[in-house]
């Protein structure tokens, strides 16, 4: 007989890992997109305390940076990415 999943709030374990997975996908697909313009965010990450409560929806946490970082974000969102 197969284990039943383990359930935490609305989610079973499954579930969190999926979110989890998925979260940390987007993270990695965004910090290889601004890498490849030459912008760092080091604080970049998935914000783990959005998986403390019963209803999980994952953030992505954007952290800190110089203004220097800011000025070429914003550079870079004013020429569409390019």
């Amino acid at each position: 007989m197969a284990a039943e999943p383990v359930t935490t709030g609305t989610m079973t374990t499954a579930d969190l890992t999926a979110s989890r997975q998925a979260a940390q996908r987007a993270v990695d697909d965004l910090r290889d997109a601004l890498g490849a313009r030459g912008v760092v965010l080091p604080s970049l990450d998935v914000d783990l305390h959005t998986f403390s409560g019963s209803s999980v929806r994952p953030l992505v946490e954007l952290g800190r940076c110089t203004p220097e970082v800011a000025g070429a974000l914003a550079a870079l969102v004013r020429r569409g990415g390019r």
